[in-house]
Formats: structure tokens, sequence, C-alpha cells
């Protein structure tokens, strides 16, 4: 009995740990936990969520102001804190080496602006599958014409983002159909005899 009990008094000794051995283990795990986070801060600026660097999330979620905007749905806001917060040109500077036409980085960004948020660009109009296009500035320099002369009552784009235009009898056509019917050189004219006739 009493060998038995040695033994089993060495067999305990045996299993339990060391001081040393305890130490050893934590100064691995801590020096575990230290690679992960160096990795972790390596990889973060690299890795993004819905299109926006992890980095620039988190600059964002700590603005109270950009937030608040955020969840009240308040686009215009938000879009203007954003720019406040130099954001959207972080995230330009991010995609620049993916993009090598600035217009197609800017199309880029908006869109990814506008599936997080729902904000429209100024310069874009959103098609019927939700994605972003570049408003035709031709078509909004000859529609401000033709209605100052008084060829449209009114000019919008659908929701594919096509340009259309309604006649002042309320017919609605494509932009692209009637644009050459009257070019913007002979909407100019018109307009400068029409101001030249209020004058006298």
């Amino acid at each position: 009995m009493g060998y038995l009990g040695n033994v089993k008094f060495w067999f305990d000794r045996e299993r339990m740990p060391s001081k040393p051995r305890s130490a050893t283990k934590w100064g691995k795990v801590l020096v575990s936990v230290a690679i992960v986070v160096g990795i972790g801060v390596a990889i973060a600026p690299s890795l993004t969520l819905k299109g926006v660097p992890l980095p620039i999330i988190f600059k964002f979620l700590t603005d109270g102001p950009a937030r608040e905007a955020y969840f009240d749905k308040d686009k215009a806001t938000l879009h203007d804190r954003l720019q406040e917060l130099n954001i959207e040109n972080e995230i330009k500077d991010y995609y620049r080496p993916q993009f090598q036409d600035e217009q197609e980085l800017d199309l880029h960004i908006h869109q990814v602006f506008y599936d997080l948020s729902g904000y429209i660009g100024k310069s874009y109009v959103v098609t019927s599958q939700g994605t972003l296009k570049l408003r035709d500035l031709d078509f909004q320099f000859w529609a401000r014409l033709a209605e100052e002369v008084g060829v449209i009552s009114d000019s919008y784009y659908s929701t594919d983002g096509i340009p259309y235009v309604v006649s002042k009898e309320g017919i609605v056509a494509r932009y692209e159909t009637i644009a050459p019917l009257y070019p913007r050189k002979w909407l100019k004219k018109k307009l400068r005899k029409q101001r030249g006739a209020k004058k006298t």
C-alpha cells in the first residue's frame, strides 16, 4: 500500500506542470498573439468590407456625425461629412493602382458609396440594375438650352439612365432622337434672337 501511494504521488508530481513550464506556455501564447496582431495590422489596410478598406471603415465608425448621418439615412449630410473626413480621396488612393482612367476610378468609388449609403453623386444616374452611369453632360446642356428656347418642356433620365425629353405637347422622346433635329448651334442662335426681341 505504501509503495502504491509513493507511485501515485510520483505520478501526480510528474503530471503537474512546474512554474517555469507555465511561464513558457504563457510566453508562447503572448508571442502567438503578437504575431497574429502584427499580421492583422499588416494586412488590415489591404482588406475591404463591401469595397471599403478597413482602416477607412474604422475612421468612419469613430466619427459621430458621419455615423449619425449614415444611420439616419441622411445621404447629403453623410456625403458632405465623408468629404470633410477626406474619405473619398482615401478610397480613391486605395483603388487608384487598379484603374488607369480617373473617370472609371471616380465611377467605381461612387458605385461603392451608392451601394453602401444610397448616395448618388451629382454626375451620375442610377440604372434599373442599380449601377451608376455618368450623366450625359451634352444632354444636360442641350436640354437647358432647348427648354429655355421652348422646344421642350422637361427632360429626365429613365431608370436605365437613358436621357429623355418632353415636348411642349407632352410627347416623350429619347434625347438622341430629338437632339439632331435641334442642334445646339441652332438653339443658341434662336435663344439670342429671343433675348434680342425681349430687349426691344
